[in-house]
């Protein structure tokens, strides 16, 4: 229903952040949170995104790196790099993958 107000992007995110904080505990709430940031624009909730990405719950914070992944902006590399360390199995599987692909095109670009 945050998403549906119609109000200013920035008190959407304070919103969904706030609820975010209040269902720590519950990890359908938090799911719910993320599917809806799932259809907000780009730039919107890049913050609680990118803590959701460290969810205690592993399905969430994969989910989280994916959308993460799939916005691409243009500090993406850059967040996601320090992940690697502390992530989960599954995660840093993830993230290599996504790492490993943009490092091997950006070299390949130099040479173009």
């Amino acid at each position: 229903w945050i998403a549906a107000t119609g109000l200013d992007p920035d008190a959407q995110d304070a919103r969904l952040e706030r609820v975010a904080a209040l269902c720590s505990a519950d990890a359908v709430a938090r799911a719910r949170i993320l599917r809806t940031l799932f259809d907000r624009p780009r730039d919107a909730g890049q913050k609680l995104l990118r803590t959701l990405t460290k969810d205690q719950d592993e399905r969430l914070a994969r989910m989280a790196v994916r959308e993460v992944v799939r916005r691409g902006t243009s500090d993406t590399e850059s967040f996601l790099l320090p992940l690697i360390n502390d992530a989960p199995e599954s995660i840093r599987r993830l993230l290599a993958r996504t790492v490993g692909r943009t490092g091997f095109e950006t070299y390949w670009e130099r040479f173009d």
